[in-house]
């Protein structure tokens, strides 16, 4: 399963502290250039300084970028990834990012657009609204593969939906998984240098994906960790249980042995030891009586064997399903049966035990 480490401090400093080609891919979403800090940052408050009508421009909490980490961070990216490079910036920062990658080593593939259906209109009226991002798709040298086929790198996806974790800049979870999945593969590392609140890590953290980043800025970098550590602890729940452990089940479990011959009867029908959680071995998963012929027909052959739900005994129905079963709460029991030997002439008649 996915695992992931998210540093406090500098990016630049902490990437060089990395062995070469030690991640597969980059994904990040770089402060912007100076213009947009001015330009673009415009945010809906209210006078308590929650969300309110009146509009006013405030100034983003960190610095722009500058060309000079502009290119460090490039020759970083160049000197540690095996594949792809995504860049976010604006549109008129697109050629510098590639004109940087491009001088560290890296192959420029194409600059992709995220459209923001919900983006913020022009409320001069003087102009086009922007509505949407550049993403800068760069790769290390040799053949590139993705897995969206000859779809195009136009991404729409609204801006709005998910909870705001406090960042500005915050990317939406659906673009980020949409270009993990489409970029990456289960098991590769994703390298995100300015975290933030973290979205990309939940993102690969989701898909199965290890990542690694750094934030510079304590309050952000609290607000990633606090995210990142969810999103494990959800998938946690699906993580197949240690070996030699029994998964906790809710209903009562009743096997009433007697003798080696009833356990033989259950291994026959599939059954592990587990509960209705774990289902029948290498068949279906609870539910179900047997998963193949096979298991059911000694299921049927055996009268012997019987399923009883949570509250009594169920009957049988044709097939060798349990009647009206829910298919939760099944519990097993074997009772003895007596041997039995028949003796038949040669016509195949009962001439006795």
């Amino acid at each position: 399963m996915s695992g992931w480490t998210l540093h406090l401090g500098d990016s630049i400093a902490g990437m060089a502290t990395l062995a070469g080609k030690s991640i597969d891919s980059v994904i990040t979403d770089p402060p912007f250039e100076e213009e947009a800090h001015t330009l673009q940052c415009r945010v809906r408050r209210g006078p308590d300084g929650q969300a309110g009508t009146p509009l006013k421009i405030e100034p983003l909490p960190f610095p722009p970028i500058t060309a000079d980490e502009r290119e460090a961070c490039a020759r970083e990216f160049a000197r540690l990834a095996r594949r792809w490079v995504l860049i976010f910036c604006q549109v008129e920062a697109a050629h510098l990012w590639r004109e940087a990658g491009e001088a560290a080593g890296l192959t420029y593939r194409r600059t992709c657009i995220w459209v923001k259906p919900d983006g913020m209109p022009q409320y001069s009226g003087d102009r086009p609204g922007m509505g949407y991002e550049t993403l800068v798709a760069l790769h290390a040298p040799g053949r590139s593969t993705w897995n969206g086929g000859g779809q195009h790198g136009v991404f729409r996806v609204n801006k709005g939906g998910d909870q705001r974790a406090g960042h500005p800049t915050q990317k939406p979870l659906a673009l980020m998984e949409k270009l993990v999945e489409l970029f990456t593969d289960p098991g590769e590392t994703i390298l995100d240098p300015f975290s933030g609140s973290g979205t990309t890590g939940v993102a690969a953290i989701r898909l199965g994906r290890r990542f690694i980043g750094w934030e510079r800025d304590p309050k952000y970098h609290a607000v990633a960790m606090k995210r990142l550590s969810a999103a494990r602890e959800q998938l946690r729940m699906f993580d197949p249980p240690a070996a030699g452990t029994r998964r906790e089940t809710t209903s009562t479990e009743t096997t009433t042995n007697q003798g080696d011959e009833h356990d033989d009867v259950r291994a026959s029908a599939g059954f592990a030891e587990e509960g209705p959680s774990r289902g029948a071995r290498g068949l279906e998963p609870s539910g179900h009586v047997a998963g193949t012929a096979d298991a059911r027909r000694a299921l049927e052959d055996d009268p012997a064997v019987h399923l009883h739900h949570a509250g009594g005994r169920v009957p049988r129905a044709v097939g060798g399903e349990p009647a009206g079963h829910a298919g939760r709460g099944l519990v097993r029991e074997v009772a003895a049966k007596p041997r039995r030997v028949t003796v038949l002439d040669e016509h195949g008649r009962e001439v006795g035990p």
